[in-house]
């Protein structure tokens, strides 16, 4: 898994901003001052995204997001091929959780 921060795209970025601050969508939107839809379409990666700062290394709960959206599927999806609920996978690309069965699934699938 090859993906840094110098890597992804600001769409990706957004995304894991929001994950690091635990916002939803709308409480992203408050604190840019832009509208819910405005947020979604910028994850969705179909308008002009603003760059924001994210500091420190990517973990590996954060490649893992960025390697499903990248391969399109839900969360549901890669829980079954995984082997797991979806709430499990949420903890694992938190890393709450031990992770190991999520990142050498995307090792094996990339």
């Amino acid at each position: 898994m090859n993906i840094t921060l110098s890597n992804i795209s600001n769409s990706e970025r957004l995304v894991l901003w929001r994950k690091r601050h635990n916002y939803t969508q709308s409480d992203a939107a408050t604190d840019l001052g832009v509208s819910v839809n405005q947020i979604s379409l910028w994850e969705n990666n179909t308008d002009m995204v603003p760059r924001v700062e994210l500091k420190g290394r990517l973990s590996f709960g954060e490649k893992c997001v960025i390697m499903r959206r990248r391969s399109g599927l839900g969360q549901r999806e890669v829980a079954k091929k995984v082997g797991c609920c979806p709430y499990w996978l949420r903890l694992m690309e938190m890393d709450k959780v031990q992770n190991d069965k999520l990142v050498k699934f995307w090792e094996s699938n990339s």
